[in-house]
């Protein structure tokens, strides 16, 4: 749900990548849930995301990593490789 709010908020010409990855592996493969594409409708969005699993070359990849609450911050940091350049947040660090 995140991807598809971000995509929705940033402008067309924006030369941010979204992205979005689990850090479980159970739901690798799958669309996001009913609930969450309900609500999406509800507000004019839609999602066609399909999981992944976060990898070593994420960190590297991305300018920025957020997280959805502390203990994501706290996996994505045991999971980080030492030399990772991405910088790893809370993404309500950003709701003001």
């Amino acid at each position: 749900m995140a991807e598809a709010v971000l995509k929705n908020l940033l402008p067309q010409a924006s030369t941010w990548e979204v992205d979005s990855a689990a850090l479980a592996d159970w739901n690798v493969g799958l669309p996001p849930e009913p609930r969450c594409m309900r609500i999406l409708q509800e507000n004019g969005l839609h999602s066609d995301h399909i999981a992944r699993q976060v990898c070593k070359e994420d960190f590297y990849t991305f300018d920025f990593i957020f997280g959805m609450d502390p203990r994501n911050i706290d996996d994505l940091m045991s999971l980080a490789p030492p030399d990772f350049t991405a910088k790893i947040e809370l993404l309500g660090r950003y709701d003001n």
